[in-house]
């Protein structure tokens, strides 16, 4: 038996790629905020040097 994406009766996003689109977003976000935060050292060290 083969499901379809149809067949899981998700009613917020109905919409196969929407469903990736949130999802890739929501990666993309989580992946940028440890980033940045390795990034801010750095400068803080760079600001306080001037």
């Amino acid at each position: 038996m083969m499901l379809t994406h149809a067949g899981l009766h998700r009613p917020r996003l109905p919409d196969l790629l929407a469903d990736q689109n949130l999802a890739a977003g929501i990666t993309w976000a989580s992946g940028e905020l440890p980033s940045a935060a390795v990034l801010a050292a750095p400068f803080r060290q760079w600001v306080r040097a001037d």
